[in-house]
């Protein structure tokens, strides 16, 4: 009989296609394995065309004691949880399933004690596919080791659906303005559309998001904000020349499609572990004392001044893509 293996990881973008390529070294291992996924309806989007899951589980965002409970008693009974969330929506399944459980170590104690006083510095920078990979490697020992590299995040091709006559996406470059936390925004997006346009080089913005950005009317850029699904803009993402992305879900889509990715990194820093440490992707940052400022960005600078983000010269910005193309 084959083992059933749960994988929890709800959340956002981001963070579950940061699970894809651990995932998909597990199932190489175990082609046969049945593993499901509990998640958000994110999750549930993103691995509509996933070869490495045999089925998604979703709890919505803000889901309520009553709906968790509703949602755990109708599942059935797994061999192994493997927890890469580590919330309370993930303790709480212990209480609905006799499997056993392996949860991922997030250190988020030294994550907030690095952020006030710089400490514990040598336990973090870890990268996320690691920690991932060494969790699921808890339950399943036989997987090789496997470089963050070899763990990349990996997003199956998506049919393109849109009209190649009316924009040439191939020789664009694609912009995402925007983050989840106001502090990751960047504030030179719309100078730097405005720079691309004098070169005749296409623009292509994507994202979602209910911050406004100023985009000129010109042949040579096509705005798809709030326009397109995940999967769309993936298929986007892989037909242009490269992204310029905050620290946000579309800059890990970018490598994850292997889009040639500049990620601009101003209040959040290496040590938590989200950064692009990939082949195709760069990092450009400030080094400043003052970073890290908060765990997930935050929406004010506390000095008042944003200089993580204001220094980043949109020359710089400019010059590192043509080195890269």
């Amino acid at each position: 009989m084959s083992i059933r293996v749960l994988v929890i990881r709800f959340s956002a973008m981001g963070d579950l296609l940061l699970t894809t390529g651990p995932l998909a070294h597990l199932r190489k291992k175990f082609p046969a394995m049945e593993i499901d996924l509990l998640t958000s309806p994110v999750g549930e989007e993103l691995f509509i065309n996933s070869t490495d899951i045999s089925n998604t589980i979703v709890v919505n965002k803000g889901a309520s004691l009553f709906e968790l409970i509703r949602v755990y008693k109708k599942m059935r009974h797994y061999d192994v949880v493997i927890d890469l969330q580590g919330n309370f929506k993930s303790y709480f399944l212990k209480a609905f399933q006799r499997g056993e459980f392996f949860r991922i170590e997030k250190h988020s104690k030294q994550r907030r004690a690095f952020v006030r006083n710089r400490k514990h510095k040598d336990e973090l920078g870890t990268h996320v596919v690691d920690k991932y990979y060494k969790t699921i490697r808890k339950a399943f020992s036989e997987l090789p080791d496997r470089s963050t590299e070899e763990l990349r995040p990996i997003f199956p091709p998506q049919n393109f659906t849109f009209d190649r006559k009316s924009f040439d996406f191939s020789k664009s470059i694609a912009l995402h303005p925007f983050a989840s936390q106001k502090n990751k925004q960047w504030p030179y997006f719309e100078e730097l559309i405005q720079s691309l346009i004098l070169k005749d080089i296409p623009v292509t913005l994507i994202g979602h998001s209910d911050d406004e950005i100023t985009v000129p009317e010109s042949p040579l850029v096509m705005n798809l904000v709030n326009k397109t699904t995940l999967r769309e803009m993936a298929s986007i993402l892989r037909n242009t020349k490269a992204l310029v992305t905050t620290d946000s879900g579309p800059m890990h889509m970018g490598v994850a499609v292997n889009t040639p990715t500049i990620a601009l990194f101003g209040p959040t820093t290496k040590e938590f572990g989200f950064d692009p440490r990939f082949k195709n992707a760069w990092v450009l940052e400030e080094n400043l004392e003052c970073r890290p400022c908060h765990v997930h960005g935050g929406n004010v600078c506390p000095l008042g001044h944003h200089k993580c983000m204001n220094n980043i010269a949109v020359k710089r910005v400019e010059k590192t893509l043509n080195a890269i193309l």
